[in-house]
């Protein structure tokens, strides 16, 4: 008997498109403030003609994807512009959503083992697109936000989140981060002694990390500023993701300033504005509004203290969380009716401190790859199909992304080329270096030797990282 699930079809039949039978339409998209100043506008956004405006308007707004999205022409394949590149935009269609959805879901399965066969997969794939598009099931919003961005569409980003999954035991395990002495509201200033600026930098600094415990197990320190003290915390990072890279389940805290409230909500009752910052819920400090959310679910029928800082002044505002709907299927969830502001800037950085940053990545890269303590491994290495794979990818989403994976390149291209390995300039200069020190030159037999042994080691690198890239793109990592 095959292990596994047997997908038994109720909703469709085996080799029909679950897609071809919906009656679809194009309506355009419009949702407005109480004051008629338009949020969010996108017409011609293909729907099927079953749903409501509502339910429209709310796979529009909230669930497609804003951009980076490969347009497609009839036949299914991607347009490009005049100049060859790919065109890409916004989803235009709930099928794109729905598609995104339920064949990641499948190929996850797949992945894991879950079904019988090929069969079932596909049983699988085909009613769970069925349900979606007859709107009968639905998935909580992160899903239809997040998933299958990667795998239908290659764009990339990180992950973050306090609970994992063992893919061992298919069990949800607190992070690393909530399983230590860290709290939020900590100042990381450094990682296993590397001083922390950027975000970015913590990200690096964990996943080279080379510490180890006394039984072999991954270890981070990290050094934080709390209350006015500096405190020294120690984590066990977790091997996540489909590359196994060191994970500890942390977010950055946000500025929690008030950008806009829904008229007659909780928060603009009480008297909240636009402009006030959220300090505490009950007094316990908050950071994000994922921990808002949190804590409403937590506690959806208290009278919960609010305290703001307005004009530098601290003010507490009683209020009960209300029930809002979220999906066509009635789902609710406890809201106080605030939106959190996104503030984005733009920072000017010195090229020089660019280059110096890329190569201080650089060599604490070549450490973790030659260090018995780091999880980098060799197999964690891309070569030419990988370096065009990523090109392409940031390409695609901004081009000052692609111009720093430019000077990525060129900078690892240079620090690589001074290793000490025949062929390579730093083998030269090994070389130049022992004829320095016996006073005569090396023979040209022992050089060719050398370059030899360099030519095999090299390519047999290329050809090993090249199908580590090939794996990885068959794979969809």
């Amino acid at each position: 008997m095959n292990k596994g699930l047997q997908i038994e079809r109720r909703f469709t039949n085996a080799g029909e498109d679950p897609y071809q039978n919906v009656e679809w339409l194009t309506r355009d998209s419009r949702i407005t403030n109480p004051d008629g100043s338009v949020v969010f506008e996108m017409e011609d956004a293909e729907i099927p003609a079953a749903w409501s405006q509502v339910a429209g308007d709310i796979m529009v707004s909230k669930y497609f994807r804003k951009a980076g999205v490969p347009h497609l022409d009839e036949d299914g394949e991607p347009i490009v512009d005049d100049e060859g590149n790919p065109v890409v935009g916004p989803e235009t269609s709930a099928r794109q959503v729905i598609n995104r959805l339920a064949t990641t879901w499948r190929w996850w399965g797949e992945q894991h083992g879950y079904f019988a066969g090929a069969d079932d997969a596909k049983a699988f794939e085909d009613e769970i697109a069925y349900m979606l598009l007859h709107q009968m099931a639905a998935p909580n919003s992160p899903q239809w936000f997040n998933t299958g961005l990667h795998h239908q569409y290659g764009i990339e980003g990180t992950a973050q989140g306090f609970w994992f999954v063992d893919p061992e035991t298919g069990e949800n395990v607190e992070s690393p981060a909530l399983q230590s002495s860290l709290l939020a509201g900590d100042r990381v200033l450094q990682i296993d002694g590397n001083p922390i600026r950027f975000w970015t930098d913590l990200q690096q600094a964990l996943v080279t990390g080379s510490g180890r415990t006394p039984d072999g197990k991954p270890q981070t320190i990290l050094k934080v500023e709390r209350d006015n003290q500096v405190l020294d915390i120690e984590i066990i990072p977790l091997l996540s993701g489909a590359d196994k890279l060191r994970k500890i389940g942390v977010i950055p805290a946000e500025q929690m300033v008030i950008d806009r409230l829904y008229e007659n909500s909780p928060a603009a009752r009480a008297g909240l504005l636009s402009g006030d910052r959220i300090l505490a819920l009950d007094g316990a400090a908050i950071y994000t509004s994922y921990a808002i959310s949190r804590y409403l679910e937590k506690y959806p029928e208290k009278l919960i203290e609010v305290t703001i800082e307005r004009d530098g002044e601290k003010i507490g505002f009683p209020m009960k969380p209300e029930s809002v709907v979220i999906t066509t299927e009635g789902d609710t969830t406890p809201s106080f009716g605030l939106v959190i502001e996104r503030k984005l800037w733009l920072e000017y950085i010195n090229p020089l401190n660019q280059v110096y940053d890329v190569v201080v990545m650089t060599v604490n890269v070549l450490g973790a790859l030659f260090s018995r303590h780091s999880d980098i491994g060799l197999d964690k290495l891309s070569g030419p199909v990988g370096i065009f794979d990523v090109l392409y990818k940031t390409a695609l989403n901004d081009i000052r992304w692609f111009l720093y994976i430019l000077v990525l390149i060129n900078v690892n291209l240079a620090i690589l080329n001074l290793l000490p390995i025949p062929i390579l300039d730093g083998g030269h200069l090994v070389f130049l270096a022992i004829e320095k020190i016996k006073g005569s030159p090396l023979s040209v037999k022992v050089r060719g030797i050398a370059q030899q042994v360099g030519m095999v080691l090299l390519f047999t690198l290329i050809i090993f990282v090249t199908y580590n890239d090939i794996l990885r793109a068959f794979k969809g990592q």
